[in-house]
């Protein structure tokens, strides 16, 4: 089922240099957005969350895919037992920690979150859901997306191999686009259809979209890297890849986009964007005073518990206090989830064999 696959050199490392500040970058847009939330300031309205969010998400699609690749090239064959093993260890003990923790505000502070809230966000059904009813797990829908296409797309991978796991993800990028029109647009009266329609545009929507590109980008570099040389070899990566990055966040403002040009075809020049930035940096031999930078690349190692608890820090907080307050406290809070929760349950997992 699985042709045999050789890692290109770029890829032939463990760890990915410039990733972390990427990750970092994309986790303070969301945390700006979210400080200046319903301000009505600019701030709030270049959705810089949305953008951090994207460009998450095609990060994750990259690095979920590749990992499987570099497995499929060194062994011809893919564990999806251990994958999701690898993914619950991952990414559950933060998600429960943080619900557990909600709860017990809610019962001090009367938030008042309705149960369905608490059970969307902890499985991942959130997106499907009217998310947006209680702002406290409201971003726990992204984390859904994500969880949504661990378990769809690298299953559909593992049973019908690379090359028409390939033209299953082109069939959706043409797809995706197709249904949330006629969805969102109210093109089809109320009834059975028009509820197939919904389930697929909310469950494989635009954020989708960002994973699958991130997807296909990783699939490309496997298979065609040669054709990518006049970027593996341009000077001043890092500056050419700061520089897109720039152009690819001011690209994505909503403010600044032409009505005539569809949501999709801007998710495509963010995706695209982002994979150079990433192929730079991967190819980039010469450490950067700014990809390199310690606060970042340790910024990105706490991003996903970051991401996780500053949505009670940055808006609304039912306690109150001044915001550098409960920045730091964000700051503090998701360094004790990191070190004392997420490493020790990578720890754990290795014990186990996975």
């Amino acid at each position: 089922m699985y042709n045999k696959m050789v890692i290109p050199r770029i890829l032939d490392k463990k760890y990915y240099r410039g990733l972390d500040t990427l990750r970092a970058l994309s986790l303070l847009l969301v945390v700006i957005s979210h400080v200046n939330f319903g301000n009505g300031n600019l701030l709030d309205k270049l959705h810089l969350g949305a953008i951090g969010v994207d460009l998450f998400f095609v990060i994750s699609g990259f690095l979920i895919t590749t990992l499987i690749c570099k497995e499929l090239a060194a062994s011809g064959g893919f564990d999806l037992k251990a994958f999701f093993i690898r993914r619950i260890f991952r990414i559950l003990p933060v998600v429960f920690l943080f619900s557990l923790v909600l709860f017990l505000v809610d019962c001090v502070y009367g938030l008042l979150i309705s149960p369905n809230a608490y059970f969307s966000g902890l499985f991942f059904y959130k997106n499907l859901t009217n998310f947006t009813t209680h702002w406290e797990n409201a971003h726990l829908w992204s984390l859904s997306v994500e969880e949504q296409f661990y378990i769809f797309f690298p299953t559909l991978l593992f049973y019908v191999g690379v090359d028409k796991y390939r033209k299953w993800l082109l069939s959706f990028l043409m797809i995706i686009p197709v249904f949330n029109i006629i969805h969102f647009n109210g093109v089809l009266p109320r009834g059975f259809i028009h509820n197939i329609v919904a389930v697929f545009a909310n469950m494989f929507g635009l954020a989708t979209y960002c994973i699958l590109i991130g997807s296909l980008g990783a699939l490309f570099l496997f298979k065609a890297t040669d054709k990518l040389e006049f970027l593996t070899n341009l000077k001043m990566k890092s500056i050419w890849s700061l520089l897109l990055l720039l152009l690819v966040i001011f690209s994505s403002f909503p403010e600044f986009n032409f009505d005539f040009i569809p949501n999709f075809l801007y998710k495509i020049i963010l995706g695209i964007g982002v994979l150079l930035i990433i192929l730079l940096k991967l190819s980039n031999e010469h450490s950067s005073v700014f990809w390199e930078n310690p606060i970042l690349v340790y910024l990105g190692k706490l991003s996903y518990s970051l991401y996780i608890w500053q949505q009670i820090f940055t808006h609304n907080q039912p306690w109150g206090g001044s915001l550098v307050t409960n920045l730091i406290c964000l700051l503090l809070v998701s360094m004790v989830s990191y070190h004392f929760v997420e490493t020790k349950f990578i720890k754990l997992r290795k014990s186990l064999g996975y």
